[in-house]
C-alpha cells in the first residue's frame, strides 16, 4: 500500500471517529472542529483543557496527507505545513477539538 493510500485510509478512519465523537457529544450543526498537528505534550494539554478531543498518531508522511484530506472534508482552508516542518517540530498527532467545549 502506498503512502497516499495509507493516508487516505487513515483520514477516512479519522473522519469516522470525528463524526462519532460529534454525535456522542451532541454537537450542534454550527459547531466546528479545530485541527492541529501536535506533539505528545501538546496533545495531552488539549485533552486536559477540552472535551470532545479526537487524535490519531501517524508518521510525518501520513500526517501531511491526512491533514490535507480532513481539512478538505471539513471545508477548512488553514495552511498545510510541509514535511520538513512536521519533522522539525516533532509533530506526531493529528488532533481535533472544539474551542467552545473547554473544561471549566
Amino acid at each position: 500500500m502506498s503512502d497516499q493510500q495509507s493516508a487516505d485510509r487513515l483520514a477516512k478512519e479519522y473522519l469516522y471517529n470525528l463524526q462519532n465523537q460529534a454525535k456522542e457529544s451532541g454537537f450542534k450543526p454550527a459547531e466546528k472542529w479545530t485541527l492541529g498537528l501536535m506533539t505528545t505534550k501538546e496533545k495531552l494539554l488539549i485533552q486536559k483543557n477540552y472535551h470532545a478531543v479526537v487524535s490519531m498518531k501517524a508518521g510525518p508522511e501520513h500526517l501531511l496527507g491526512m491533514l490535507d484530506i480532513v481539512q478538505v472534508r471539513l471545508q477548512q482552508t488553514n495552511p498545510v505545513p510541509d514535511l520538513k516542518e512536521i519533522k522539525l517540530n516533532g509533530w506526531e498527532y493529528l488532533v481535533a477539538y472544539n474551542l467552545e467545549r473547554d473544561r471549566r
